[in-house]
């Protein structure tokens, strides 16, 4: 069971730079240690195109911990929106579990590949009139737009300790 929130610290609307905060905690099975993680999550974007770059922290905490420091996860996304609902890109995931004992880059997780998304709630579109056309002014702001995502991509190994070819969905549900 995974537990993870994020704080918006610049949100960028349309072209720009946006930077959050985030931080989680993972309740591992039996006989693992439970994960903290925390980290940024910088998005750049520019017309179509969206890089995502999201570097976490993370520490093994409880009795069954096996590192001695902290270690480093890292996800970086290129998305290209080709349609209204659709993006194509590349992803790129690595992990090293102790940066005290990071052992080579052979050792390590890495892996990179192509990713197919899909966003039936677009929201650039839901916002609306954002010069307040059509907006009621008497009316506040309203809850935030829910925002539903997905994609799915495969995963081609760099290292020997990363599988040499891995099937990735992903899910998001915002609000």
């Amino acid at each position: 069971m995974e537990f993870e929130t994020e704080f918006a610290l610049v949100k960028r609307k349309g072209d720009g730079i946006a930077l959050s905060i985030q931080g989680g905690y993972e309740k591992s099975a039996i006989g693992q240690a439970d994960v903290l993680a925390f980290g940024p999550i910088v998005e750049v974007a520019s017309g179509q195109l969206l890089v995502t770059l999201n570097p976490l922290f993370t520490g093994q905490v409880g009795p069954n911990r096996e590192t001695e420091s902290l270690g480093f996860d890292y996800g970086w996304r290129a998305e290209y929106d080709f349609a209204k609902h659709w993006g194509v890109g590349v992803e790129m995931f690595g992990e090293i579990e102790d940066l005290s004992n990071a052992g080579t880059f052979n050792q390590q997780n890495h892996s990179i590949g192509p990713t197919l998304f899909w966003s039936p709630t677009n929201k650039e579109e839901d916002v609306g009139d954002a010069a307040g056309g059509d907006e009621d002014e008497n009316k506040g702001p309203g809850p935030a737009p829910l925002e539903l995502s997905f994609n799915v991509g495969v995963q081609f190994g760099l290292t020997d300790a990363t599988s040499d070819t891995a099937l990735k969905f992903q899910g998001s549900l915002s609000f």
